[in-house]
């Protein structure tokens, strides 16, 4: 097994179970215990690999999550905007683009009155650039997941303060060990175990995972897909995709094409985050792609291509299209569970 193969599959390793020991990876990949920390090390800093958690927002009690995005006429300074962005709390990631759309926001509010006021203040706060905004509600997401923002788990009245605190450490850093856990938590080794276990069996830790920051990819593309769907739709499509995206992928990639792919309602019927290697790939696997898989439902596509993280993180992944897309097709599987005492 070469250096390209080990990374891509140490990538997929922690990008199912962030907190797998380096020993469990060993015997995955019948090398040393060297070689692994060496390349684990070489993923965090040459790929700016981030350790965080997939978490059930509904257990957290928040509101549907949403995309919202804009066309502006004219731009503000990225700086001013940023900054401007950070501000509102209920943002979770936005990112700039160029094409169908200047701005694309990922946000999450923990009640409906609390974000419609928001809402209509960054309408009213945007107006002067004539905003065109288009808005979609997340519901299921089939492929991949958004990063969420630690302090979005403090906005949360389902769990307890020992388990907002221990959340948001594993947020911030999934991997984290046990002793720095209970060193920066200030709860002892006991209570650390119960409370994440018990965050893991309630289902508001559905993954420790990660989100890759420096993809080995250059083009990153956002994509709102509205359809007139029939009923074979999800059957006929799935079974499309996968025969679509897995023979083609490169198994080498520390990340694939198709991180998020997420069912939505409202102004879009489904959304996109994807990265490719270079232009040519975008045409043939990125929207050119979908028109063929959905050409029965008379598919309008609106693309951007991503230029900048204003507030968050790029929500990129090593994903394991074989196992994801089949168990979404044949049914649920078991799951085990994942924490570790690292």
């Amino acid at each position: 097994m070469n250096k390209e193969e080990i990374l891509s599959k140490i990538s997929h390793e922690l990008y199912i179970n962030s907190r797998i020991p380096v020993s469990e990876l060993v015997k995955k990949l019948g090398t040393s215990h060297q070689t692994v920390s060496k390349y684990i090390k070489e993923l965090e800093t040459r790929y700016s690999l981030r350790y965080t958690l997939d978490v059930n927002l509904s257990k957290l009690g928040f509101w549907e999550p949403r995309i919202i995005t804009l066309k502006l006429d004219g731009m503000p300074d990225k700086k001013k905007l940023a900054d401007h962005i950070k501000n509102y709390t209920f943002v979770q990631n936005a990112y700039l683009g160029k094409g169908d759309f200047d701005i694309i926001i990922h946000a999450v509010a923990p009640m409906t009155e609390s974000y419609v006021g928001w809402e209509y203040t960054m309408r009213i706060e945007l107006n002067r650039y004539k905003p065109k905004i288009e808005i979609a509600t997340l519901n299921n997401f089939t492929e991949g997941f958004l990063p969420l923002k630690k302090e979005t788990i403090l906005m949360s009245d389902k769990i307890t303060n020992n388990e907002k605190v221990l959340l948001s450490l594993l947020m911030d850093n999934s991997r984290m060990k046990l002793k720095d856990l209970i060193k920066k938590s200030g709860l002892s080794q006991m209570k650390v175990i119960y409370c994440i276990r018990k965050l893991e069996d309630n289902g508001v830790i559905k993954r420790f995972t990660t989100s890759i920051q420096k993809p080995d990819k250059n083009f990153f593309i956002f994509s709102g897909i509205s359809i007139i769907p029939n009923e074979t739709h999800h059957s006929i499509f799935l079974k499309k995709l996968v025969s679509e995206i897995v023979p083609n992928e490169n198994k080498n990639n520390i990340s694939t094409d198709y991180s998020v792919i997420c069912d939505t309602s409202g102004h879009f019927d489904s959304v996109t985050f994807t990265c490719f290697r270079d232009g040519d790939t975008m045409y043939k696997r990125g929207p050119e792609l979908i028109e063929r898989l959905w050409k029965d439902e008379h598919p309008r596509i609106e693309t951007s291509i991503l230029t900048e993280v204003l507030v968050g993180q790029w929500p990129f992944n090593c994903n394991s299209y074989i196992k994801t897309w089949r168990s979404t097709l044949v049914g649920k599987y078991d799951k085990k569970r994942t924490y570790h005492l690292l």
